[in-house]
Protein backbone atom coordinates (compact mmCIF):
# COMPACT_ATOMS: atom_id res chain seq x y z
CA UNK A 1 0.00 0.00 0.00
CA UNK A 2 0.65 3.41 -0.60
CA UNK A 3 1.03 5.33 2.18
CA UNK A 4 1.24 8.72 0.89
CA UNK A 5 -1.91 8.40 -1.23
CA UNK A 6 -4.60 11.22 -1.26
CA UNK A 7 -8.10 10.42 -2.18
CA UNK A 8 -10.88 13.46 -3.15
CA UNK A 9 -13.20 12.28 -0.21
CA UNK A 10 -12.48 11.21 3.50
CA UNK A 11 -12.02 7.38 2.69
CA UNK A 12 -8.51 6.49 4.09
CA UNK A 13 -8.78 5.35 7.83
CA UNK A 14 -5.69 5.27 10.31
CA UNK A 15 -6.29 3.31 13.41
CA UNK A 16 -3.36 3.15 16.25
CA UNK A 17 -4.01 0.56 18.73
CA UNK A 18 -2.24 0.65 22.10
CA UNK A 19 -0.46 -1.96 23.68
CA UNK A 20 -2.95 -3.76 26.28
CA UNK A 21 -5.80 -2.63 24.19
CA UNK A 22 -9.29 -4.66 23.69
CA UNK A 23 -9.54 -5.76 20.47
CA UNK A 24 -13.58 -6.64 20.75
CA UNK A 25 -13.25 -2.98 22.21
CA UNK A 26 -11.64 -1.57 18.77
CA UNK A 27 -13.80 -3.86 16.86
CA UNK A 28 -17.00 -2.53 18.73
CA UNK A 29 -16.08 0.91 17.82
CA UNK A 30 -15.51 0.22 14.32
CA UNK A 31 -19.03 -1.20 13.91
CA UNK A 32 -20.08 1.97 15.38
CA UNK A 33 -18.19 4.44 12.98
CA UNK A 34 -19.61 1.90 9.96
CA UNK A 35 -22.99 2.44 11.78
CA UNK A 36 -22.35 6.58 11.09
CA UNK A 37 -20.72 6.11 7.67
CA UNK A 38 -24.09 4.82 6.77
CA UNK A 39 -25.45 8.85 6.79
CA UNK A 40 -23.07 9.75 3.88
CA UNK A 41 -24.87 11.14 0.89
CA UNK A 42 -22.15 10.59 -1.33
CA UNK A 43 -23.19 7.49 -2.47
CA UNK A 44 -19.31 6.23 -4.37
CA UNK A 45 -18.14 7.96 -0.48
CA UNK A 46 -20.14 6.01 1.47
CA UNK A 47 -19.02 2.46 -0.26
CA UNK A 48 -15.28 3.06 0.11
CA UNK A 49 -15.75 3.84 3.97
CA UNK A 50 -17.78 1.24 4.41
CA UNK A 51 -15.68 -1.54 2.60
CA UNK A 52 -12.41 0.39 4.70
CA UNK A 53 -14.15 -0.60 8.05
CA UNK A 54 -15.04 -3.64 6.88
CA UNK A 55 -11.50 -4.54 6.06
CA UNK A 56 -10.04 -2.85 9.24
CA UNK A 57 -12.64 -4.63 11.74
CA UNK A 58 -11.50 -8.15 9.64
CA UNK A 59 -7.77 -7.12 10.77
CA UNK A 60 -8.21 -6.34 14.28
CA UNK A 61 -10.15 -9.28 14.68
CA UNK A 62 -7.47 -11.24 13.17
CA UNK A 63 -4.25 -9.37 14.65
CA UNK A 64 -3.19 -9.87 18.51
CA UNK A 65 -2.46 -6.50 20.21
CA UNK A 66 0.50 -7.51 22.26
CA UNK A 67 2.92 -4.51 21.65
CA UNK A 68 0.14 -2.51 19.88
CA UNK A 69 0.14 -1.96 16.14
CA UNK A 70 -0.78 0.58 13.40
CA UNK A 71 -3.68 -0.18 10.65
CA UNK A 72 -4.30 1.94 7.37
CA UNK A 73 -7.08 0.77 5.60
CA UNK A 74 -8.61 1.70 2.30
CA UNK A 75 -11.49 0.24 0.01
CA UNK A 76 -9.21 -1.66 -1.98
CA UNK A 77 -5.71 -2.56 0.66
CA UNK A 78 -4.82 -2.88 4.08
CA UNK A 79 -1.84 -2.44 6.01
CA UNK A 80 -1.00 -3.43 9.28
CA UNK A 81 2.42 -2.10 10.60
CA UNK A 82 4.19 -2.85 14.25
CA UNK A 83 7.00 -0.51 15.12
CA UNK A 84 10.04 -1.23 17.24
CA UNK A 85 8.77 0.11 20.44
CA UNK A 86 5.20 -0.35 22.41
CA UNK A 87 2.28 1.73 20.91
CA UNK A 88 1.00 4.14 23.44
CA UNK A 89 -2.04 5.86 21.57
CA UNK A 90 -5.21 4.74 20.84
CA UNK A 91 -7.11 7.04 17.77
CA UNK A 92 -9.52 6.53 14.56
CA UNK A 93 -8.82 8.63 12.22
CA UNK A 94 -10.91 9.12 8.72
CA UNK A 95 -9.60 11.60 5.86
CA UNK A 96 -8.28 12.07 2.55
CA UNK A 97 -4.87 11.13 4.00
CA UNK A 98 -3.41 8.50 6.06
CA UNK A 99 -2.29 10.37 9.17
CA UNK A 100 1.38 9.50 9.17
CA UNK A 101 2.81 11.72 12.23
CA UNK A 102 2.67 9.42 14.71
CA UNK A 103 3.73 5.97 13.09
CA UNK A 104 6.94 7.73 12.11
CA UNK A 105 7.87 8.99 15.63
CA UNK A 106 8.35 4.77 16.61
CA UNK A 107 10.31 4.36 14.23
CA UNK A 108 12.99 7.44 14.74
CA UNK A 109 15.40 5.19 16.06
CA UNK A 110 15.70 2.27 13.60
CA UNK A 111 17.82 2.64 10.58
CA UNK A 112 17.26 4.63 7.70
CA UNK A 113 17.74 3.02 4.14
CA UNK A 114 17.49 4.70 1.04
CA UNK A 115 15.26 3.21 -1.64
CA UNK A 116 15.76 4.32 -5.14
CA UNK A 117 13.39 3.19 -8.07
CA UNK A 118 15.01 3.61 -11.41
CA UNK A 119 12.74 3.89 -14.69
CA UNK A 120 13.82 5.37 -17.87
CA UNK A 121 10.86 7.35 -17.36
CA UNK A 122 10.48 8.88 -14.01
CA UNK A 123 12.57 7.22 -10.62
CA UNK A 124 11.23 7.66 -7.34
CA UNK A 125 13.34 8.43 -3.92
CA UNK A 126 12.05 6.87 -0.32
CA UNK A 127 12.70 6.08 3.21
CA UNK A 128 12.31 3.18 4.71
CA UNK A 129 12.79 2.88 8.18
CA UNK A 130 12.11 -0.64 9.43
CA UNK A 131 8.85 -1.80 7.90
CA UNK A 132 7.84 1.95 6.80
CA UNK A 133 8.60 3.30 3.47
CA UNK A 134 7.43 6.89 2.60
CA UNK A 135 7.81 8.50 -0.71
CA UNK A 136 10.16 11.46 -0.53
CA UNK A 137 10.39 12.81 -4.22
CA UNK A 138 9.65 11.58 -7.46
CA UNK A 139 11.55 12.67 -10.36
CA UNK A 140 10.96 12.93 -14.64
CA UNK A 141 13.90 11.97 -16.82
CA UNK A 142 13.50 13.85 -19.77
CA UNK A 143 15.05 10.82 -21.77
CA UNK A 144 14.41 10.28 -25.46
CA UNK A 145 13.00 7.21 -26.52
CA UNK A 146 14.92 4.38 -28.39
CA UNK A 147 15.95 5.14 -31.76
CA UNK A 148 15.03 1.97 -34.56
CA UNK A 149 17.35 3.31 -37.65
CA UNK A 150 20.69 2.47 -38.37
CA UNK A 151 23.57 4.15 -39.78
CA UNK A 152 25.25 7.59 -38.50
CA UNK A 153 21.95 8.92 -37.01
CA UNK A 154 21.35 5.71 -34.83
CA UNK A 155 25.06 6.92 -33.89
CA UNK A 156 24.22 10.28 -32.84
CA UNK A 157 20.95 9.93 -31.09
CA UNK A 158 22.53 7.11 -28.73
CA UNK A 159 24.91 9.85 -28.13
CA UNK A 160 22.12 12.09 -27.25
CA UNK A 161 20.57 9.62 -25.08
CA UNK A 162 22.97 8.52 -22.83
CA UNK A 163 23.93 12.46 -22.39
CA UNK A 164 20.38 12.34 -21.19
CA UNK A 165 20.68 9.36 -18.96
CA UNK A 166 23.92 11.36 -17.85
CA UNK A 167 22.47 14.48 -17.15
CA UNK A 168 19.47 12.34 -15.34
CA UNK A 169 21.13 10.50 -12.88
CA UNK A 170 23.35 13.73 -11.59
CA UNK A 171 20.05 15.14 -11.04
CA UNK A 172 18.94 12.32 -9.34
CA UNK A 173 22.53 12.36 -7.18
CA UNK A 174 21.65 15.94 -6.05
CA UNK A 175 18.02 15.00 -4.51
CA UNK A 176 19.50 11.57 -3.07
CA UNK A 177 22.25 13.32 -1.06
CA UNK A 178 19.61 15.57 0.41
CA UNK A 179 18.79 12.76 2.86
CA UNK A 180 20.44 11.20 5.38
CA UNK A 181 20.48 7.44 5.22
CA UNK A 182 22.47 4.34 6.32
CA UNK A 183 22.61 2.90 2.94
CA UNK A 184 20.95 2.89 -0.37
CA UNK A 185 19.23 0.28 -2.22
CA UNK A 186 18.58 0.40 -6.22
CA UNK A 187 15.53 -1.22 -7.60
CA UNK A 188 13.37 -1.04 -11.06
CA UNK A 189 14.78 -0.84 -14.74
CA UNK A 190 17.71 -3.62 -14.58
CA UNK A 191 19.60 -1.71 -16.97
CA UNK A 192 18.91 1.93 -15.42
CA UNK A 193 20.12 0.11 -12.26
CA UNK A 194 23.64 -1.58 -13.24
CA UNK A 195 24.61 2.06 -15.23
CA UNK A 196 23.70 4.43 -12.50
CA UNK A 197 25.83 1.57 -9.98
CA UNK A 198 29.14 1.83 -12.40
CA UNK A 199 28.42 5.82 -12.49
CA UNK A 200 28.30 5.97 -8.90
CA UNK A 201 31.40 4.08 -8.72
CA UNK A 202 33.34 6.11 -10.95
CA UNK A 203 32.02 9.27 -8.65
Amino acid sequence: MNLNRKEPNTTLITLSIAKGSNSNAVVQQLMREASTAMNIKDSDTRKKVLKALSKAKREVSENKVENGYCLFSAFDDVWVLRPPIPVTRNFYLCGKTFELDYIKTLYEEQDKIGILKLSTKESIISIRTGEFEEVKMKLTSGIHGQHSKGGSSSNRFRNIRDQDIETYFKKIMRNANTFEVSRWKYIGDKEMVKKYETMMTKG
